[in-house]
């Protein structure tokens, strides 16, 4: 899942999420520091607090595991490490599949999943 050809093609930031609290997960920014994953979707720098959400733009399916995923930040607080970040790419996904059974209206359950992902700066 790669952005448009109107993009740079290099990843400025590749992170393999693990499970922290419910809802949370970080990972590791590959020039150095910690990003923050949480509902939105969203990242938050923990070096400068820079910030983006972002929204599904296409999707692949992976058998058995999430979709890989295309995003396209449509926030961004800070001008930080996150400051020039147009897209994410979710790729090589693992587990994260809904559980089989029931739902019951108004529970929430946390099901784990690992991915990683590279986050694209706009062409300048």
């Amino acid at each position: 899942m790669r952005p448009p050809e109107s993009e740079e093609s290099h990843a400025q930031h590749v992170s393999t999420p693990f499970p922290r609290a419910p809802g949370h997960r970080s990972g590791r920014w590959s020039r150095g520091g910690r990003i923050h994953h949480f509902k939105g979707p969203s990242w938050q720098s923990q070096r400068d607090d820079s910030l983006i959400t972002a929204k599904k733009t296409a999707e692949s399916p992976r058998a058995g595991t999430i979709p890989e995923l295309l995003l396209t930040v449509d926030s961004h607080t800070g001008t930080g490490l996150l400051g020039n970040v147009a897209y994410i790419s979710r790729l090589l996904t693992s587990g994260g599949a809904a559980p089989a059974g029931a739902c019951t209206d108004g529970a929430t359950t946390s099901v784990p999943y690992g991915a990683v992902y590279v986050f694209w700066a706009a062409k300048r």
